[in-house]
């Protein structure tokens, strides 16, 4: 039993509908930006991969996996920054030593 195309094709759209929302909810929370990042461009790497499927070609399934390690650095670098600016903003009672 397979699955229509069409189903795949609904749940990327779904997920990308969803990241590109709460991208534009949740502008002040870093963590949800991020998260709504990834939701989103996992919406286009299932609809690359879907596509690829269908016609029987890797080319789609290589582009997905690039823009999914892109997307995954950019999320890694970016939390990196946020935990580094985080550190750096809080004051320790170390700090008030002589």
């Amino acid at each position: 039993m397979h699955t229509p195309l069409g189903y795949y094709i609904a749940l990327s759209v779904v997920l990308f509908l969803v990241g590109v929302l709460a991208i534009l909810l949740h502008k002040r929370s870093f963590i949800r930006l991020l998260t709504a990042v990834q939701i989103s461009f996992l919406g286009i790497v299932i609809f690359l991969v879907t596509v690829s499927h269908y016609r029987q070609s890797l080319k789609g399934c290589v582009l997905s996996f690039f823009v999914f390690m892109s997307v995954s650095v950019f999320v890694l670098v970016a939390w990196s920054f946020f935990v580094k600016f985080y550190k750096d903003a809080h004051i320790t009672f170390d700090d008030f030593d002589d």
